[in-house]
């Protein structure tokens, strides 16, 4: 779903990104899946997707829990840029 919670939102898109999104540490995989929807991770609060609250991306990077930084998170596979599935 894109734009909404569920479909009972009017305006929220069905989508299909045929995409499989799997790591061992789920903050970074978390990142990896957030610019795959077409959004940073490291965006700030205010910011989409995290418009009315803060990124746990960002906190859970900064208790050392992984990383929100793209560029330091191996990934295998399709490359980020060519498997995007914009959510926004």
């Amino acid at each position: 779903m894109a734009g909404g919670e569920g479909p009972w939102i009017e305006g929220v898109r069905l989508l299909k990104p045929g995409i499989l999104v799997a790591g061992t540490n789920p903050v970074c995989t978390d990142a990896v899946a957030t610019a795959l929807m077409g959004y940073d991770p490291r965006a700030p609060r205010g910011t989409a997707p995290f418009l009315r609250g803060d990124n746990g991306l960002l906190i859970a990077e900064s208790l050392g829990l992984g990383s929100a930084d793209l560029g330091k998170i191996e990934v295998r596979g399709a490359k980020i840029s060519e498997a995007i599935c914009r959510f926004g």
